[in-house]
């Protein structure tokens, strides 16, 4: 038997928009820590500290990622 945790059983969910997550490298400004803005095959992220706002594919992304802060509201 499948244990269903609320969605589909075994399928890890990524990061939502308004998700506020903390990379290991910051960015070139200095800031470690980024909002979510888009989501699909990459990820758009929002500097919190400066604004700038890069793209990531979600591969990359999870590599990066040390951990998350506030998660979006569940709709």
């Amino acid at each position: 038997m499948k244990e269903e945790t609320g969605g589909r059983a075994g399928v890890k969910t990524g990061p939502a928009v308004g998700d506020r997550l903390t990379l290991r490298k910051s960015h070139p400004c200095g800031g470690t820590e980024f909002e979510v803005v888009r989501t699909g095959m990459d990820i758009r992220l929002r500097c919190l500290t400066c604004g700038s706002q890069i793209v990531l594919s979600r591969r990359k992304l999870e590599k990066m990622t040390a951990g998350r802060g506030k998660q979006a509201a569940q709709r």
